[in-house]
Parts: structure tokens; sequence; C-alpha cells
């Protein structure tokens, strides 16, 4: 062939080829677009689902927060509450939990392509993380007897130290005559010993 048409047509074919790469790199962009687009819808109603168990996970350890608590800084009255509450949250977050996992593995199914496998991977992590919070405060609502128990049991013991505390008060007040004088009538020397033993008896208590 003649130079210039060898020329011509090495021109011609380089913006024919051009031109393939460009539709090429369209029609990736827009397959790509395209999967973006599959992979939001299906993320979308399993997020929705997950978000929802998130947050009847998280109500439910609001309330059983209370049996995890020191003895000294929880009433009664919270324990009591918390254990009215509880088991209702707890089969709200249960049943939430359930369809969030069927949502997730039907979703699972769907997913094509390692950034979909990725992210239906990430969603399963968020699920674990939510079930394993609602185990633990599970477990920790089945304490609730067991803390009112010693809440009570911690009562009646600080109850036992005042009163303790009061019948030794109550002889070192006797003793400060009976020290002071040689000879400490027999009444004084009684009553003494009675506190005395008072006192032993509440601190053995």
């Amino acid at each position: 062939f003649p130079k210039e048409l060898q020329e011509k047509a090495m021109k011609e074919l380089t913006q024919l080829l051009t031109r393939a790469d460009a539709c090429g790199k369209k029609i990736a962009d827009f397959k790509k677009e395209t999967n973006d687009r599959k992979l939001n819808a299906i993320m979308a109603e399993a997020l929705e689902a997950i978000k929802g168990a998130e947050t009847k996970v998280k109500a439910h350890a609001e309330v059983a927060k209370v049996f995890s608590e020191d003895l000294n800084s929880v009433t009664e009255e919270a324990i009591k509450d918390a254990m009215e509450k509880a088991p209702d949250l707890e089969k709200e977050a249960a049943a939430a939990m359930t369809e969030a996992k069927k949502e997730v593995a039907t979703k699972q199914r769907e997913a094509k392509g390692n950034t979909a496998i990725n992210a239906m991977q990430k969603l399963q992590g968020r699920l674990k993380v939510a079930s394993d919070e609602l185990m633990k405060n599970k477990k920790a609502s089945t304490y609730g007897d067991k803390l009112i128990k010693g809440k009570e049991a911690l009562a009646e013991e600080m109850g036992n130290v005042d009163k303790a505390e009061a019948e030794v008060a109550k002889v070192e007040k006797l003793a400060e005559p009976v020290a002071a004088v040689d000879n400490p009538t027999d009444e004084e020397c009684a009553e003494l010993g009675d506190a005395i033993v008072s006192a032993q008896n509440s601190i053995k208590a």
C-alpha cells in the first residue's frame, strides 16, 4: 500500500479504537452504576431491619442495665420496675433480631460480587454485636430476684451495724461515770454490764 494510504488507514483505525475504548468505558460505568443501584436496594432493606433490631436491643439494654449496677447505687424500686419491663422488651428485641437475620440471609443470597459480599459481611458483624448485647443483658435480667434479696440483706446488715454502733456508744456513755469514781454503785455496774452484753450481741448478730 502507498505510504499516504497506510497513514490514512492507521489514523482512521486509531480513531475507531479510541471511540471503541470510550464506548467500552461507558458500558463498564453503566454496569457499575447498575450494580451499585442493585446493591444499594439490597442493602437498604437489610440495613433498615438491622437498625430496627439495634433500636430494640438498645431499649432493652437501657432497662436491663440496672441489673449490673452496684447494690449501693440502685434502689429496690428500680430493680422491680426493670424486672417488670425487661421481659416484654426482651421479646421485642429477640423478634426484631430474628427478622433482621432472615432479611440479611435473604439479601445475602442475592448479593453478587466481592463488593456486595463484603457489604453483607459488615451487616452480619453488626448483627452479631447486637445479638451478643441482647444475650448479655438477658443473662443479667435473671439476677433480678437475687438483687432484691441482696438489697434486703444489705439493709438488714446496715441496720445491725447501726444498732451495734448505738449499743457501743451507750456503753461508752455509761462507762464515763463509772470510770470517774472509785466505788461505782451496784446499779451503775449492773447497767454497764447489761449494756456491754447487749453491745456484744449486736456485734455478733
